[in-house]
C-alpha cells in the first residue's frame, strides 16, 4: 500500500470468532506482510471508550486476523488502521444521517 491508494476500504463486514475470540477483516488494497495494522473498535454508546488492537499483516493477502480476547463484549463500529509512511490512514464509516452507523461488529462474551 503506498500514500497514493488513499485510507483502506472494508471488502466485506468484520467477522467475528467465537472459538478463537477473534476478529477478521479484509481490506482492499490489501496492507503488504509485515506491516503495521490496528483495528479501531468504538463503542456505539454515548461516553462508551475505543478500543484499539495492533497486529501485523499477514504473509499472504487474506484477511487480516485480530485477537479480541480482551475486549468487552458488546457492539461496536469498527475501522481499519493501516500505517503508510509513519501515518496511520483509516478506514471510513459509514453515515446515516449524521450518526456513525457502521461497519458493525458484535464481540460475545466469553
Amino acid at each position: 500500500m503506498d500514500r497514493h491508494h488513499g485510507p483502506p476500504h472494508l471488502a466485506s463486514a468484520p467477522v467475528y470468532d467465537a472459538e478463537a475470540q477473534s476478529v477478521s477483516v479484509t481490506v482492499i488494497p490489501p496492507a503488504p506482510a509485515g506491516q503495521e495494522v490496528g483495528l479501531l473498535l468504538s463503542g456505539r454508546r454515548p461516553g462508551s471508550s475505543a478500543v484499539r488492537v495492533s497486529g501485523r499483516a499477514p504473509a499472504s493477502t487474506g484477511p487480516l486476523v485480530f485477537d479480541v480476547s480482551g475486549v468487552a463484549a458488546g457492539v461496536y463500529l469498527t475501522q481499519v488502521e493501516v500505517m503508510v509512511d509513519g501515518r496511520p490512514l483509516s478506514s471510513l464509516l459509514t453515515e446515516e444521517n449524521g450518526r456513525y452507523v457502521g461497519p458493525l461488529v458484535t464481540i460475545k462474551a466469553k
